[in-house]
């Protein structure tokens, strides 16, 4: 695209820059009284906004503006509305559409919360080399870019670097960025890394299949964690029920958005929902989770205490473990020196329904392992005494799914981490 454009100061360049410039934008707003529309050939564009708010702080902390056009006087979904513009025509409507929405924003009377504002991918790449429309466009409404979140889809785009310097261009006004849609399309840890956005809005179909499925929810808490550590916020977006809210927040996210918490609108209430009864429904069902774990698990939980109980005795570990083994849950048994080095072979639980899977017959053999990074063992060896169980885990050595029950104990001169490996299917 522009391949007519020889650089910045070509006059390809800059006619079509002056054909989307500030004051062209601005001749195709009208100002209706409560708000502002937009008028494109046949078309009239209006905005609306969706909240955004912080869940730790329970409240709004943004707006995501959004376009919603009619056609003679019929209502048109967006993308068919942009749909089949040429690159300059859709530079043009993009920049009204940002125009329209920082005009509506400060009608809300909101400055101290972000605008969330969508740019289109391939005006976003050309963002630098096409002038200062949005700087201008600021400093005529008096909104700080500091207010601005600056959203771009992940898309595969043919110059990743070109992409780069778009993105850079609203960074370097003071804009934050949002990656929109990740775990959609072309979204990946790469762009994350790459372009290392201030926030991350997780799509829609990540927070609705954690909905559905118990696999994808266990997993949610460590994709945002992943993202806390990349150095961004997490924001998950298309939360429509209250189920969902609460595998956002026990999934550590930051910001949530949807159905929900607020739908579109011309001036969205700003009443917040019951965040301190969410908030308390969501403590009370991870306490039930927990306490309907320990209730269903307290059998083999008993037989794990009185298994250190004998270990600490003085008995050997087939001996100890023995009862431990004889239970359907139990996987194996392993015992490890307070530096994670494996003591001995792995000890496999003897039910019946825990035969081996030969596919996993070459990692089962776990003697003079080393087990110094697992979480079972760090956690036991700062808390000596405490018996320590894991989240769910895919086992190394097979069998699938499993949670270990791990303690730090001394017997005389010596001192072991106990870990026993429970089937997580058994167990739920």
């Amino acid at each position: 695209m522009f391949q007519e454009d020889k650089g910045p100061g070509s006059m390809a360049m800059i006619k079509k820059t002056s054909a989307c410039s500030f004051n062209k934008v601005s001749s195709l707003m009208g100002n209706c009284g409560d708000c502002w529309e937009g008028y494109w050939t046949d078309h009239r564009l209006a905005s609306v906004f969706q909240p955004v708010y912080s869940l730790a702080h329970k409240r709004i902390v943004g707006f995501e503006a959004l376009i919603r056009p009619t056609r003679n006087g019929q209502p048109l979904a967006p993308p068919d509305f942009f749909r089949g513009l040429s690159t300059e025509k859709l530079m043009l409507a993009d920049r009204l559409c940002r125009a329209l929405h920082v005009a509506n924003f400060l009608k809300l009377g909101n400055k101290d919360s972000w605008l969330f504002l969508n740019v289109a991918t391939d005006v976003a790449v050309h963002a630098r080399q096409y002038g200062s429309f949005f700087s201008e466009l600021l400093d005529y409404y008096k909104l700080s870019p500091e207010s601005v979140v600056i959203e771009v889809v992940e898309q595969a785009t043919e110059d990743p670097e070109r992409m780069d310097r778009g993105i850079s261009f609203f960074r370097d006004l003071g804009c934050l960025i949002a990656m929109d849609d990740f775990g959609a399309g072309s979204s990946n840890f790469e762009r994350i890394w790459r372009f290392s956005p201030h926030i991350v809005k997780l799509d829609r179909t990540i927070i609705a299949r954690a909905g559905r499925e118990a696999r994808t929810r266990r997993m949610l808490p460590g994709i945002i964690s992943l993202l806390h550590q990349a150095g961004s916020l997490v924001l998950v977006e298309g939360i429509e029920r209250e189920e969902e809210a609460r595998i956002a927040m026990e999934s550590d996210a930051d910001m949530v958005q949807g159905y929900y918490f607020g739908r579109p609108e011309k001036n969205p209430s700003p009443a917040s929902p019951d965040f301190d009864g969410l908030m308390e429904r969501c403590k009370a069902e991870l306490g039930e989770k927990e306490h309907l774990w320990r209730r269903r698990n307290k059998p083999v939980l008993d037989l794990f205490s009185l298994a250190l109980e004998k270990l600490c005795s003085g008995l050997k570990p087939e001996e100890a473990l023995r009862g431990m083994l004889e239970d359907k849950r139990t996987l194996r048994c392993y015992l490890l020196t307070p530096t994670g080095l494996q003591v001995g072979s792995t000890l496999t639980g003897t039910a019946p329904e825990r035969r081996s899977d030969a596919c996993f017959a070459p990692l089962q053999e776990g003697r003079s392992g080393d087990w110094f990074r697992r979480p079972y063992f760090k956690r036991a060896l700062r808390t000596p005494g405490r018996v320590r169980v894991t989240q769910p885990y895919r086992s190394i050595t097979g069998d699938g799914m499993c949670q270990t029950l791990s303690c730090y104990v001394t017997s005389g001169s010596e001192s072991w981490i106990v870990c026993c490996d429970l089937c997580f299917s058994d167990i739920l």
